[in-house]
């Protein structure tokens, strides 16, 4: 079992793993654009 398989199933996961922070380093980025988004609409 990968430890993204760990994490999806609520299971103790390696926080570090290289799949496992390429997901976290992903929803950072999509939080950032959503960001942007939400400081255009408010002008």
């Amino acid at each position: 079992m990968t430890e993204e398989e760990k994490l999806d199933a609520g299971l103790y996961y390696d926080f570090w793993d290289a799949g496992v922070n390429g997901r976290k380093l992903n929803a950072i980025k999509f939080c950032r654009e959503l960001r942007k988004m939400q400081d255009a609409d408010a002008t």
